[in-house]
């Protein structure tokens, strides 16, 4: 018999992988069921000691998303971070966590300053690949594929550099560099 000791042990062990595999589902569930948009992106430094190597990217949402509002009360060096979004169809942007009823699709995330983020601006990469497709994205080749919800959570699907897809893009002359 299980004491309630035991049972409140089992219970807090299950409560984070529970939790985690519902995150990874609803992932998965963005992936396969979002709307696929592509998107240009520019790139800067891959690296980071502790999280390893990505691509950090800004997307090009064709206008900018994150102006001087009156909303962004920021002072000194310190912006505040304010709710955005950014209507991609039809294509425009817009303030404010929820969008319009007249955007079909569009993507939440929040404004500091001038940067708009959605935690869809870092694609993680094998450390081979690292220098070469980092040179590729700075040398504005580069698009991400996005999944988008209907309720504006954007995944990344994958990366194109001229349009094919990263892994074959890259080739063994590229990695010698």
């Amino acid at each position: 018999m299980i004491t309630r000791r035991q049972l409140r042990i089992i219970l807090s062990l299950l409560f984070p992988i529970v939790l985690l595999g519902a995150l990874v589902a609803h992932k998965q569930w963005v992936l396969q069921h979002g709307a696929e948009i592509h998107l240009p992106i520019e790139g800067f430094d891959p690296r980071d000691l502790l999280s390893g190597h990505y691509l950090t990217f800004r997307i090009n949402y064709g206008k900018p998303v994150c102006i001087n509002n009156p909303e962004n009360n920021g002072t000194g060096s310190r912006l505040q971070e304010y709710p955005a979004h950014v209507c991609l169809a039809p294509l425009g942007f817009a303030f404010g966590h929820t969008a319009t009823p007249e955007c079909s699709l569009y993507i939440l995330g929040t404004c500091q300053g001038s940067n708009f983020r959605a935690g869809i601006e870092r694609f993680y990469i094998p450390e081979e690949y690292a220098r070469p497709l980092e040179t590729e994205v700075r040398n504005k080749k580069g698009e991400i594929i996005l999944s988008i919800s209907a309720s504006g959570t954007a995944t990344i699907k994958g990366l194109l550099i001229d349009g094919i897809p990263w892994q074959e893009a890259v080739t063994p002359q590229s990695l010698r560099r």
